[in-house]
């Protein structure tokens, strides 16, 4: 079972992300959320809250980086007095904005928050940054200034050192010698806390080494491992269909209210 101890513990993985997508669209795409505030909190002004007026009341999408992004009902918060060219940049871009789509960027901690006049850019990684693009993906402005970052160039994300979650790609991975959590996470994108869980239910100690486990074993491994992201990304495409399906069925349901509406005022019309 996995302990909820690691999981408030451990920075939020590729995975994480990936699962709030789907969060981020059923509970503010899927209720035409618009930007309504966004805000500077914390000691050193780092962590952000993107709040959304949304059909069932205003939602937080608060980001911590690396430990948190995530959904909630609107809180009150401390909030900064003073303001910067940045703030007041995504502001006056994107406020009343609805939110059109969010996706996940290179399988890694990156979300892109897309409006109808440009995107939000939110790098999730331990050097994290936000970024503010306009509708042709070049960058206005960034939270934190970097060297790969020029404004008024095409933004393009940090460039990933992990492999893509493959059976393949794993048993490669293997074949170093190491431990085998290290050998594996070094490599793919997959987080440490998931690999545990599959090595603990194959019986085998996590701080074994590759080297110490039979072929046999490993194949075992690698494909549990890939079956594992295979379900969890079918489940969440799955998610993000029905919620599409369900906002175009509303919309349908609502042009056939509104025309029963009219109707009913052109037989009460004198």
């Amino acid at each position: 079972m996995m302990n909820m101890q690691d999981v408030i513990k451990r920075e939020l993985t590729n995975i994480d992300y990936f699962y709030l997508c789907s969060e981020i669209h059923q509970q503010v795409i899927n209720t035409n959320g618009r930007l309504d505030q966004f805000y500077l909190y914390g000691e050193n002004l780092d962590r952000f809250i993107f709040r959304f007026r949304t059909k069932e009341g205003k939602k937080d999408l608060v980001f911590n980086p690396p430990e948190f992004l995530f959904i909630r009902q609107s809180e009150q918060v401390e909030m900064q007095t003073q303001t910067s060219p940045f703030v007041s940049i995504l502001k006056s871009k994107f406020s009343n904005y609805i939110l059109k789509g969010v996706e996940q960027l290179q399988n890694d901690r990156i979300i892109r928050l897309r409006f109808e006049n440009g995107s939000i850019v939110l790098e999730g990684m331990r050097d994290f940054n936000i970024l503010i693009l306009d509708e042709n993906e070049n960058i206005i402005n960034s939270y934190k200034k970097d060297e790969r970052i020029t404004i008024g160039e095409k933004y393009s994300p940090p460039k990933s050192t992990k492999q893509e979650i493959s059976k393949e790609n794993i048993l490669q991975a293997m074949k170093e010698d190491e431990k085998i959590v290290v050998a594996i996470t070094r490599k793919i994108a997959l987080p440490a806390f998931y690999v545990n869980e599959v090595l603990a239910s194959e019986g085998i100690d996590s701080k074994a080494r590759t080297t110490g486990i039979n072929d046999e074993m490993k194949k075992s491994i690698a494909e549990r491992l890939e079956e594992f992201h295979m379900n969890l990304k079918k489940h969440l495409e799955l998610s993000l269909e029905k919620a599409k399906q369900e906002k175009e069925t509303e919309k349908e349901q609502n042009k056939e209210t509104e025309k029963e509406e009219k109707k009913t005022e052109r037989i009460v019309m004198p």
